[in-house]
């Protein structure tokens, strides 16, 4: 099929943005201080050196693992988009097979043309990973053509 009879519904490309994870961290960064402050009002009890020395840990814990995960979704956007770059990738084209809706924990899994794919939204990634319960565009017998790298969906058309 010709791609005006395909509609695109993703393209990592488009909708990965680095800026939109450091939000995240920003904003997650920002909770936690008010948490912490009001803890620090709500526990009169504990020393004040002890509370500052379990606070600060967890803090800095808590935004050293934010600031990870942004990191390794940059990372990944950079080696898919170099795989992209270089030509590196698959194009599957073909009716959705072999469905079996997933729910966030249990793996979406279905079969285009042979290839067999599973997409899992509890699993943050810059290549398409929504299912069914997170407003996924994939159903069964939908025609659709899957732009892959090394089994990732970087690209996701359906036909009207």
């Amino acid at each position: 099929m010709d791609s005006t009879h395909y509609r695109l519904v993703f393209d990592m490309a488009a909708s990965y943005s680095p800026n939109l994870y450091w939000r995240d961290v920003v904003v997650t960064a920002v909770a936690l201080l008010i948490v912490a402050f009001l803890v620090v009002i709500l526990s009169r009890h504990m020393p004040l050196r002890r509370f500052l020395i379990v606070t600060t840990v967890a803090i800095l814990g808590f935004v050293s693992f934010v600031a990870l995960s942004a990191a390794i979704r940059a990372n990944e956007f950079r080696t898919l988009a170099a795989h992209l770059a270089s030509g590196s990738y698959g194009v599957v084209e073909g009716k959705v097979e072999r469905f079996s809706a997933g729910n966030g924990h249990v793996p979406e899994t279905f079969s285009v043309a042979g290839h067999d794919f599973s997409v899992r939204s509890a699993v943050l990634s810059v290549a398409y990973h929504l299912d069914a319960t997170t407003g996924g565009f994939i159903q069964s017998g939908e025609q659709v053509r899957i732009t892959e790298v090394e089994g990732k969906i970087v690209r996701l058309e359906v036909a009207p």
